[in-house]
């Protein structure tokens, strides 16, 4: 037996001893706090959050409303963008896979072919196939073809929690919780496994690659954030993210508190974390911690693309961060963006991962040395829109934004 096959009979039957079939969102699993992060969209224009059967898309720039995108009858467990369009894909307890464009709110694809809820989803970098991991005994990793809605291929490979491509779209990381894996990003063929881990010292939920594929980053329930060689799967280093930490997380008195609930590399060679206790912390790459921020409780957030901003939903957040948001929806979950800890050694840190020309790139160092940070929107706001990818702009112009207004 293969071990993609026995990771799918251990982590199902793990899965129903902790976390149960149930996954309201909003809700407990097993008394696990579970709840779908807000999403940004390819360009950092748009966020996706999700009540119950419900996704509801918001522009991110402002407080309006644009679509709410009806049809699942069980509660949605994972949403994702396509990494080059406006198109959304959505997964659901009641066993389908949705794919909508986000520009309308049309219905695209109604993708059938999971007998169990379908918990994880993520796009091939060129949006042309997508994976999804359902909670089947056997055949629980689909591969799509985004354009038609046809199945390509199908794996045993058992109930993932987290995803993610590397940048250049060869590999894909899969966490089990347990341990991770990686699979080659065509075949979905198993690459190299880390070894499965004693339960519960480092329960990975989520996971994010660095820039140039070397390293991979998780962020566990139990606080805990750690960093991978991508070759190997060796651990490099481990830190806690935030103080309620605790070694085993069948331990941990509130897991809500605990848990890492988005971890990312940060442009300026930072690693950033943000739990539901409402801490956020910066690392350098030798784990050494450069700041650290409270926010507020939180039920679950997500990093921008640049990690310049933070999409922040639930909760309840302190005066400070309140005074630094945008509130975005009506709905029972607020949601609200924060620019944490926003620089001027930042701002250049993106503007050099945004790979603008030079002449570009010159002209913005210059206006953020000057601190005329004006000068620096109205830069972002004049270029082609070729010029740099718009989810940089995106964050650029946020940080600009919030340097202004110190």
């Amino acid at each position: 037996m293969n071990w993609l096959k026995l990771h799918s009979l251990l982590w199902t039957a793990l899965s129903i001893l902790l976390f149960g079939l149930s996954a309201e969102h909003g809700v407990t699993q097993g008394g696990f706090p579970f709840f779908v992060a807000p999403q940004w969209n390819y360009d950092g224009s748009r966020i996706a959050i999700v009540a119950e059967t419900t996704i509801l898309i918001h522009d991110a720039a402002s407080d309006t409303l644009l679509y709410r995108l009806e049809g699942h009858t069980d509660a949605i467990l994972d949403v994702a963008w396509s990494p080059v369009d406006n198109r959304l894909a959505s997964a659901s307890a009641d066993q389908t896979v949705k794919v909508w464009y986000g520009d309308t709110g049309t219905l695209l694809h109604n993708l059938t072919g999971h007998n169990e809820p379908v918990t994880q989803i993520v796009w091939s970098p060129d949006s042309m196939r997508l994976i999804t991991s359902g909670r089947e005994n056997r055949l629980s990793l689909f591969m799509w073809n985004a354009q038609t809605g046809v199945i390509e291929s199908t794996t045993a490979a058992g109930t993932i929690v987290d995803a993610a491509f590397s940048p250049n779209g060869e590999t894909l990381a899969i966490s089990y919780s347990l341990d991770l894996a990686l699979l080659d990003g065509q075949t979905l063929e198993p690459i190299i496994e880390q070894p499965r881990a004693m339960c519960c010292s480092n329960r990975m939920e989520y996971l994010a690659w660095n820039s140039d594929g070397s390293q991979i980053v998780t962020g566990s329930i139990n606080g805990l954030v750690t960093i991978w060689d991508a070759a190997t799967l060796n651990q490099v280093r481990q830190f806690p993210a935030n103080d309620n930490y605790v070694q085993d997380s069948r331990d941990v008195p509130d897991l809500s508190l605990s848990w890492v609930r988005d971890v990312a590399f940060g442009a300026d060679s930072t690693i950033q974390a943000v739990s539901g206790d409402g801490t956020l912390r910066h690392w350098d790459m030798a784990g050494n911690l450069l700041q650290e921020t409270q926010i507020g409780r939180l039920d679950t957030a997500s990093w921008s693309t640049y990690g310049a901003q933070l999409a922040v939903q639930g909760g309840t957040l302190s005066a400070a961060a309140l005074a630094q948001s945008e509130m975005l929806t009506e709905s029972r979950e607020t949601l609200q963006i924060l620019v944490p800890d926003p620089s001027p050694e930042r701002l250049q840190a993106i503007a050099a991962q945004c790979g603008a020309p030079l002449t570009v790139e010159r002209g913005l160092d210059a206006a953020i040395a000057s601190a005329d940070y004006a000068d620096v929107i109205a830069q972002i706001d004049a270029l082609p829109a070729e010029a740099i990818p718009p989810a940089c702009a995106a964050d650029l112009r946020a940080v600009a934004e919030a340097m202004q207004g110190q």
